[in-house]
């Protein structure tokens, strides 16, 4: 017979929640694959790598909008959208699952395979050290991560977050401070699954989980001060 009106809705339910999963591990897996295999392309300076990851990152988020997958492809972006109550927590578990479980996985089966005579430990994005300074990693990725988030979200200048997460990735943090940043959780359970150097990767994937916590809380503060300031200019 016909299904009940509640048995549908919980069909419903279970189909957009496999949907959600697959398409936040489908464009998590393709974001993280595109650094994972970035210094396997021959490129000849710092800005050319760096252009390319512009390029990279905007071609992901019209292809995000164009095919509507509603994808974060960052575990600081689904963490820091939960602690500001804009998403539910079910929903952040569940995408949790396919960015720092599914897509991680999935990459180190496929690019792993002995056909493609890769080496995992080769193609880490950023590169630690085991024995590296634990709270200095955790400094750096914890605040690199929270200027990002609050660029993203706070700062009401369009394109201040492309712009600024590659400088901030591509020249401050490895040129500068000396400690190159992933800014996104999920490149960093990436890193440690493939390099198996897991207490390397441990304090910079707390400290960009930490800080995607702590801009979550400090959110509606942070839109209040961008808010006024817009007001201000």
């Amino acid at each position: 017979g016909a299904r009940s009106p509640s048995r549908l809705h919980a069909a419903t339910m279970t189909m957009a929640t496999w949907r959600l999963v697959a398409s936040e591990a489908l464009f998590t897996a393709v974001q993280l694959t595109g650094f994972a295999l970035l210094f396997l392309l021959p490129f000849s300076s710092a800005i050319a790598v760096n252009t390319f990851v512009f390029c990279f990152l905007k071609a992901c988020g019209v292809a995000n909008d164009a095919l509507a997958l509603d994808a974060h492809g960052s575990s600081s972006v689904t963490l820091s959208l939960t602690h500001a109550g804009k998403i539910s927590q079910a929903e952040c578990a569940w995408r949790l699952l396919a960015q720092l479980v599914i897509a991680p996985l999935a990459i180190v089966a496929v690019l792993g395979h002995s056909a493609l005579g890769l080496d995992l430990r080769d193609l880490s994005v950023p590169r630690y050290e085991a024995g590296a300074a634990a709270p200095w990693l955790f400094a750096t990725e914890c605040l690199a991560t929270f200027t990002l988030l609050t660029l993203i979200f706070n700062v009401p200048i369009p394109g201040a977050a492309d712009v600024g997460g590659v400088t901030l990735g591509g020249f401050v943090c490895p040129g500068i401070v000396g400690v190159p940043v992933g800014m996104n959780p999920a490149m960093n359970a990436l890193c440690a699954l493939s390099t198996g150097h897991v207490d390397a990767y441990a304090p910079a994937l707390l400290g960009t989980l930490t800080a995607a916590v702590a801009h979550g809380v400090a959110s509606p503060a942070l839109d209040r001060i961008f808010a006024g300031k817009a007001k201000q200019d």
